[in-house]
């Protein structure tokens, strides 16, 4: 792995439009054999760059989100926060996202993403960290439990999301400190 090819800096409201388009085909290569293809197809960098543009220009001191570079251009993301759908006295933090470029799988890279969001968790002294994966999503599901995930057996680990006209089952991950 060369470390030194990618740049890993904090997010600012500036990205919104190359996240935006990160995200998309990020979605588009990591759901193909997942989803329908009508839905990765209608996905909007529009619809995205507006929701991420609101999210940073919001700067919330509790939510981390950082970019990956490779020579000047933005090829993936993560975004990590206090964690949903818990009660707060729990005090988890959640990794809400974290996608690449296909062109950046299995290079280092989302391994240089969380080594910053996992710097942003550990400040913010959270006893567990959480996140979601789309069930049948191996090469998450690989990355998540080589940094230390494991699925969560009970029965609040499993959830089922709608997306347009789709219904999909999540599973939850967690990592004690």
């Amino acid at each position: 792995m060369n470390e030194e090819r990618v740049i890993v800096r904090q997010a600012v409201e500036a990205d919104a439009a190359e996240i935006a388009r990160v995200h998309v085909a990020a979605w588009r290569a990591a759901y193909k054999d997942l989803l329908p293809a009508e839905l990765l197809a209608n996905l909007s960098e529009e619809r995205r760059r507006e929701w991420w543009g609101q999210m940073l220009e919001a700067n919330l001191p509790e939510n981390g989100m950082f970019v990956a570079e490779v020579d000047q251009a933005l090829v993936g993301f993560v975004l990590v926060w206090p964690a949903r759908e818990v009660d707060p006295k729990q005090n988890w933090g959640e990794v809400s996202a974290i996608y690449l470029l296909e062109s950046e799988w299995g290079k280092g890279t989302g391994w240089r993403l969380w080594q910053a969001a996992d710097d942003f968790l550990k400040a913010a002294a959270y006893e567990t960290l959480m996140l979601w994966v789309l069930d049948g999503n191996e090469r998450a599901i690989q990355f998540y439990e080589k940094i230390g995930f494991v699925q969560d057996s009970s029965p609040q680990g499993v959830k089922l999301e709608q997306l347009g006209d789709v219904t999909v089952r999540e599973l939850r991950y967690l990592r004690n400190r």
